[in-house]
């Protein structure tokens, strides 16, 4: 059954979904058949987006989440994702999809969630401008700037675990693109993904780094 769920949507995303953007344009959300299709890089108006385009379509509870490759203001999509979190909803990153940074928390909010064997999840430490500019882990596990990403992760059931494993996994100016054991290990997928493939880090790093530069301009 869930082979054939699988099938389905494959199929369906080739035939309506549309072509992943650069990670420079805004989040797009659309209707195609019975699932959201969901692009770009969250921003500031993407809440008030998501609620614009579920008007009419409340029927619609799945997020397929095709190329997302951050935010621009943490805040936001937490507050955008919370919605949908309240709402029930699936979220799916589907075997040639890719989510990162914020685009990966924000996907954390579906009460369902799927990955895909082969979608890329990527995860890096944040960083703040300053003055001075200081990243996320060059501060001390009790300081208040951790507060809100810690609250937001207890809110929808994901262990801190997680948030300390990202900040410490990659530098802001880079990403790690976790393997099958890390993401069934921080429970991010309710289907786990099988651990048996024979793709090293550095392959699946090669993948996902192609994969951005693939859908960049």
């Amino acid at each position: 059954m869930i082979q054939a769920s699988f099938s389905y949507l494959s199929a369906l995303l080739m035939l309506l979904a549309p072509p992943p953007p650069s990670e420079a344009e805004s989040f797009k959300m659309e209707v195609a058949g019975d699932f959201f299709v969901a692009s770009g890089t969250l921003v500031p108006s993407s809440k008030e987006h998501i609620q614009a385009v579920r008007q009419g379509n409340q029927n619609i509870k799945i997020l397929v989440m095709q190329n997302v490759p951050g935010s621009d203001d943490d805040n936001d999509y937490m507050d955008a994702a919370w919605g949908l979190r309240q709402d029930g909803f699936t979220t799916i990153v589907p075997s040639d999809g890719l989510i990162a940074s914020g685009g990966t928390d924000f996907f954390l909010a579906g009460t369902f969630r799927i990955i895909q064997p082969g979608a890329c999840i990527g995860v890096h430490s944040w960083e703040d401008d300053g003055p001075p500019p200081y990243a996320a882990n060059q501060l001390p596990r009790d300081h208040a700037e951790h507060g809100d990403f810690l609250e937001y992760f207890r809110a929808i059931g994901i262990s801190s675990e997680f948030y300390w494993f990202t900040i410490n996994a990659a530098p802001a100016s880079g990403m790690h693109w976790m393997s099958p054991a890390e993401i069934n290990r921080f429970k991010m997928s309710s289907i786990p993904l099988p651990e048996n493939d024979r793709e090293t880090d550095a392959e699946r790093q090669a993948r996902c780094d192609n994969r951005v530069f693939e859908n960049s301009p």
